[in-house]
């Protein structure tokens, strides 16, 4: 809306402060929003059991927001799992601070103390005395590659773990955990022999993936910086160590597509689908060839998809896209529709039917046909036309006819009261003709639905 400079001061002042909180509400809204991201890809991971993965993701959120409790809790139950006891004892002591008795953490803090107890030597040279006359004492071994490694000196440890892997080669858990403390010192060659070791004794899906996420640390991390391709070159040397790893394929394909390199993906999406007819991965190649413009291409792959699941929601809503892409706005309602007819809070269906208004706005503005009087009469002709009646209410607003545009904006709301945008609108109109009483009203209603923006 434009300033009203006719205004009396106090009203300015206030309209331009309504605007700067609707602004900050915004911008922190939106931080927020990556940030839980992140925060919800590590606890996904974790899940999954790509736990070196997951603790890198949850540390990177913990730099922004170091007090956050909950992630700090899962960064906590992650090193529980990796056996990183000490990192472990300085979590858990700070999450008791903050809530003393909160039972899982006080049971991991226990947990750390045992561990402290039965690790801790008289001196570290007994215990290497010990192996003199027992050298196949994996237990003594152990206990040292714990000292070692607290005090860093990885040569040390390096040997003992050598020496129980000797002792013990096909004991599954200490193969995992010499996998994992390779990755951790950055030595990724290593690591993945013995991931691939482990892999042979027991062919663990979560442990795979984890695998790659070692092997493409930097990879993952160029494209974090949008460099796409670069990381595509670290991918390609792995899936060709791997050519018919469908995880990694499609991890490829998406990557592919996010560099703008369509045909590429394609390609690989197509050597996936060789291996499994996955509908979700038929879907990521639809998506690959319409972002290529090739929107019959991806239309085929769809009703492909829609043949063997007619109700999926998600080929619903990329063939809902395509047909707005294409200027076919009926059909893509009606797509949109039926998403919501089936899942009434889906949001992908109501962001597109709010684009199709949009783009119905922006004709009228090409017709020359937004004018108040052209949005009276479309409301004279039918009534319940919500969309004339907001843009009336806009309009009149800007034109400083402030009692009329409040007629239509509450109008508007009576019908549509969980449109958070437009109340807002209606509280900055009710700011500039001084009814603040109102106007603090309508921010109220506007908060107790957005409790965050707080």
């Amino acid at each position: 809306m434009k300033a009203n400079t006719t205004l009396p001061k106090p009203a300015f002042l206030c309209s331009q402060l309504l605007l700067i909180l609707i602004v900050l509400m915004i911008t922190t809204t939106g931080t927020l929003s990556a940030f839980s991201q992140k925060y919800n890809r590590a606890l996904y991971l974790y899940e999954q059991g790509v736990l070196l993965e997951a603790q890198r993701e949850v540390k990177s959120y913990l730099t922004e927001f170091p007090d956050e409790y909950e992630a700090k809790k899962l960064l906590a139950r992650i090193l529980l799992r990796l056996g990183e006891f000490q990192e472990l004892r300085e979590i858990t002591t700070s999450l008791l601070q903050t809530r003393p008795n909160d039972q899982e953490v006080l049971d991991m803090h226990a947990r750390t103390t045992q561990e402290s107890q039965r690790a801790a030597p008289v001196t570290v040279t007994e215990l290497e005395n010990q192996l003199v006359n027992d050298p196949a004492n994996v237990g003594i071994r152990i206990r040292l590659i714990d000292i070692y490694t607290q005090q860093r000196q990885f040569r040390e440890a390096d040997r003992h773990y050598r020496e129980v892997i000797r002792i013990r080669p096909r004991d599954e858990a200490f193969r995992l955990r010499y996998a994992r403390y390779l990755a951790q010192r950055g030595r990724t060659a290593e690591a993945e022999t013995e991931y691939q070791f482990y892999l042979t004794l027991n062919n663990n899906e979560a442990i795979r993936r984890e695998m790659y996420s070692v092997i493409l640390r930097d990879a993952y991390q160029l494209i974090e910086a949008r460099r796409f391709n670069e990381a595509i070159t670290l991918f390609m040397v792995v899936v060709d160590r791997y050519p018919e790893d469908r995880y990694l394929l499609r991890e490829y394909g998406k990557i592919l597509s996010w560099a703008e390199r369509y045909d590429e993906s394609i390609l690989i999406y197509n050597r996936y689908l060789a291996l499994e007819d996955n509908p979700s991965v038929r879907l990521e190649m639809a998506r690959a060839k319409s972002w290529n413009n090739n929107y019959r291409g991806a239309m085929q792959q769809i009703f492909i998809v829609l043949d063997a699941e007619p109700n999926n929601l998600e080929a619903h809503i990329l063939l809902g896209d395509i047909y707005r892409w294409t200027d076919n706005m009926d059909v893509a309602k009606e797509r949109y529709d039926y998403v919501l007819s089936r899942d009434p809070d889906n949001m992908y269906a109501i962001e597109g039917l709010k684009e199709l208004e949009r783009l119905e706005q922006t004709r009228y503005q090409e017709a020359g046909a937004l004018s108040i009087d052209a949005m009276r009469e479309s409301l004279r002709k039918d009534s319940n036309n919500q969309f004339a009646r907001l843009q009336l209410a806009r309009l009149l607003a800007i034109a400083a006819q402030y009692e009329e545009a409040r007629k239509h904006f509450q109008d508007y709301l009576a019908v549509s009261p969980d449109d958070n945008a437009v109340r807002l609108e209606f509280a900055r109109t009710l700011s500039s003709i001084g009814d603040y009483n109102s106007a603090i009203r309508e921010m109220r209603l506007y908060l107790r639905q957005n409790p965050r923006d707080l």
